[in-house]
């Protein structure tokens, strides 16, 4: 596959599904080159952050419900991180239901990653006399989406238990309350702590002046399909909401 049709193809899926990990998932079905990855991570994070802060503002400035805001910001910014900011930054309520939709997005990642090596497969026989490539195929989906799916399981038939704890003190009566530590809010807690890790860590992986060097293209395709989902999406909102 040719270098600009592997680049254009890992912009396409960190814009459409999920940022980082789509990209990463992608670039070994296609053979992509790892300049291709770093550079199709950098655009992806760069346009993501910008959209993370401007579409606050011009949901404002468009006076957006926090429903559409949330489905809006759901659907049209990049990285699971980044939704979850703007989200939240609008109000609660668009926060939540862009986290939401955001998150049907990133489950499309594994029938794109399926559909991928099956062509990547095929040319591969083409290629080489009708040779058989074996792919496994439940190795495909990223060990995220069955951690994300075991635990929205686990929560939704609310298994996940509220530890006691209780003075170990001697002296005391034994009569006091014990603490409660409620794993749900625990592991959102966490779940907090690292996204703003998350966020300090894509930042620190966009370098606007290398990719200013080498990446003329890639910016401007990035900036194109940015802008085209964005409005894209608005558009939608508008007759289907």
């Amino acid at each position: 596959m040719h270098e600009s049709s592997n680049a254009a193809l890992l912009l396409g899926a960190g814009t459409a599904i999920c940022g980082n990990s789509a990209i990463v998932a992608t670039a070994p079905l296609i053979d992509a080159q790892d300049d291709e990855i770093v550079l199709s991570i950098g655009a992806v994070n760069l346009y993501g952050l910008l959209a993370m802060l401007a579409w606050p503002l011009f949901g404002s400035w468009l006076a957006l419900s926090s429903e559409s805001f949330g489905v809006w910001a759901g659907t049209s910014i990049h990285a699971v991180p980044q939704v979850v900011a703007a989200g939240f930054a609008y109000s609660l309520d668009s926060g939540t239901l862009a986290t939401l939709v955001k998150l049907v997005r990133v489950a499309c990642l594994a029938p794109m990653v399926f559909f991928l090596a099956f062509v990547h497969a095929r040319r591969h026989a083409a290629d080489n006399g009708n040779a058989l490539l074996t792919v496994h195929y439940a190795r495909l989906v990223p060990w995220f989406v069955w951690g994300f799916v075991a635990l929205s399981a686990i929560n939704t038939l609310g298994l996940l238990p509220a530890l006691a704890f209780r003075s170990s003190n001697a002296w005391g009566s034994g009569d006091e309350a014990p603490y409660l530590v409620h794993l749900d809010s625990l592991f959102t807690s966490l779940a907090n702590l690292l996204l703003c890790m998350d966020m300090a860590a894509i930042g620190l992986e966009v370098n606007v002046r290398q990719l200013m060097a080498v990446g003329g293209r890639a910016l401007i395709a990035g900036l194109l399909s940015t802008a085209t989902l964005g409005v894209a999406s608005l558009l939608l909102i508008a007759v289907l909401l």
